[in-house]
């Protein structure tokens, strides 16, 4: 079976967006909308809600540079 690639990279760079903007999106300020970050820390996962918001700001920031190599370096 032949894979094509650049059809592999596309569909990842759209998976890799839409967590970016699932993960951006909701991080304001306003405690209402913070749902990405309760979510997070009702899973039981963390010891307690800053360990949850670390790793919430930690996988944003590591999709934001997936991004950023798929979008730009791939295509150069």
């Amino acid at each position: 079976m032949i894979i094509n690639i650049g059809l592999f990279v596309t569909i990842f760079r759209a998976i890799v967006t839409l967590t970016v903007i699932a993960f951006i999106t909701p991080q304001i300020s306003v405690t209402y909308y913070d749902y990405v970050l309760r979510a997070v820390h009702s899973t039981g996962i963390f010891l307690n809600y800053p360990n949850a918001k670390r790793f919430v700001i930690q996988f944003t920031w590591l999709c934001i540079l997936f991004y950023v190599l798929i979008n730009f370096l791939l295509y150069f």
